[in-house]
């Protein structure tokens, strides 16, 4: 696409043209005899040549290299000085024309050839100034913004730097309380596994049958609560410790993929990354199932001690019972 540049300079181009035709048609239209005269001379070969050959060759010049005039200054200065020779020889246009007209006009012409030259000389020395942003200077401008690149991915690591030592202080944390609640998990078994076995293997303890049996009963339920809730506080921890570590690694890798990005699309991942590493809600899932799980096993402990109570005082009233129709046997007889 043309720009604007450009079109301003070809306009100013169309009106040197027209008045160069203007001229010319005014020539032709002059008596025989004067019209051979100016004809027959070198200045009318000259005025031929600009008019066919010079502007034409200009307007092609100008349509291939446009890029000469992206810059604006330079673009004006050349249209003021075409708006300049299109204003001088626009004097010429109503005049009566005769060899000493045509003469003045090749001179002013003249100016379309150091124009010509001009622009040649522009754009020489924009062609090397091409050929050394190419060869030399846009290398070193690259091997630059890719330094620049390598100072922005250190910047933004040592930034996330301190995030990332708090969230791996906390995931250890957290790995050392999962352990913690494990080994209670563990402790928690194997005492209860002693206990049964001590009242199994031990016949030596007078504590009664029924008391024996509500005693196991009971070690296995309080064996089975405890266990079951340090297990799931160890799970619940440990997930939330490799969760802390998977966004340990991203944050390790977050630098170099933000290093890549545009400054407005760096801002744009930031605000949709921030929700995710610093406004996480805490999933209270497993918490949700302790709380059913101990809720469960009080109800079940209470009921369990209710029927037990209510066992062992049916047990002692039918033994009392009986005794006591034992005793009053022998009086009757």
């Amino acid at each position: 696409m043309v720009g604007i540049s450009s079109l301003i300079i070809f306009d100013s181009i169309k009106k040197i043209i027209n008045i160069v035709d203007s001229i010319n048609n005014d020539i032709n239209e002059l008596e025989e005899d004067e019209k051979m005269k100016i004809i027959s001379s070198l200045d009318y070969e000259v005025f031929n040549r600009f008019k066919d050959v010079e502007l034409p060759e200009i307007y092609k010049f100008i349509s291939e290299n446009q890029e000469l005039f992206k810059n604006n200054l330079y673009a004006k200065y050349i249209n003021q000085r075409f708006l300049k020779l299109a204003a001088t020889l626009s004097l010429y246009k109503d005049v009566p024309k005769n060899y000493s007209v045509l003469n003045s006009v090749v001179n002013h012409l003249a100016e379309i050839r150091r124009l010509l030259n001009d622009l040649n000389s522009s754009k020489i020395a924009l062609d090397n100034t091409n050929i050394i942003l190419d060869n030399e200077l846009r290398p070193k401008l690259e091997e630059v913004e890719k330094q620049v690149k390598d100072i922005e991915r250190a910047k933004l690591a040592l930034q996330n730097d301190r995030i990332h030592l708090i969230f791996e202080g906390y995931e250890e944390k957290l790995k050392n309380e999962a352990d913690s609640w494990e080994r209670r998990f563990f402790w928690t078994l194997g005492i209860g596994a002693f206990t049964v076995s001590l009242l199994t293997f031990c016949p030596d303890l007078k504590i009664g049958f029924w008391n024996y049996i509500f005693l196991k009963v009971l070690i296995f339920s309080i064996v089975l609560t405890l266990s079951t809730y340090f297990l799931r506080r160890s799970v619940h921890l440990r997930k939330q410790s490799d969760e802390l570590g998977r966004m340990s690694f991203e944050m390790d890798a977050l630098p170099s993929f933000m290093s890549s990005l545009s400054n407005a699309k760096s801002e744009e991942v930031i605000i949709e990354l921030i929700p995710k590493y610093f406004a996480r809600s805490i999933d209270q899932t497993q918490n949700d199932k302790i709380g059913d799980l101990m809720k469960d096993q009080l109800t079940a402990g209470t009921e369990l001690i209710k029927a037990s109570a209510e066992m062992v005082k049916g047990v002692k009233t039918s033994f009392g019972t009986s005794d006591s129709t034992e005793q009053s046997q022998p009086k009757n007889q």
